[in-house]
């Protein structure tokens, strides 16, 4: 099995196109399509991620055979989605500022700055 995490502004049908288009290409490929039990399937959407929608692409193959063929299915993905500018996320966050009136300001003079390190908990 191989997870992907695509983003959420993608649009759908694109990235299922690009991703059966990378099954199409292993499937025929001399090399890797001889080592497939059955032709693998590409589960989009599969989850709702925190930043990310999941993708899955799950493949059959011989014992022992599987870390070859998921490591070459991760580089054809991988170069497919850059190759179609399919934004794969990592981790964010998002922070909306608003103004501050001199009222509020004031309100917080003399107060405690307290900063939250979990690593010196």
């Amino acid at each position: 099995m191989v997870d992907l995490g695509i983003a959420y502004e993608e649009d759908r049908e694109r990235v299922r196109a690009v991703l059966e288009q990378v099954v199409d290409d292993i499937v025929d490929d001399p090399e890797y399509g001889p080592q497939l039990l059955e032709r693998p399937k590409g589960l989009y959407p599969l989850s709702l991620g925190d930043w990310a929608i999941g993708a899955k692409v799950m493949v059959k193959t011989p014992a022992g055979k599987q870390w070859s063929v998921a490591l070459e299915l991760r580089k054809r993905l991988l170069t497919a989605c850059e190759r179609e500018n399919v934004v794969l996320p990592y981790p964010r966050q998002e922070v909306f500022t608003r103004p501050i009136s001199d009222q509020t300001i004031k309100d917080f003079e003399g107060a405690t700055r307290v900063i939250w390190n979990p690593l010196k908990v």
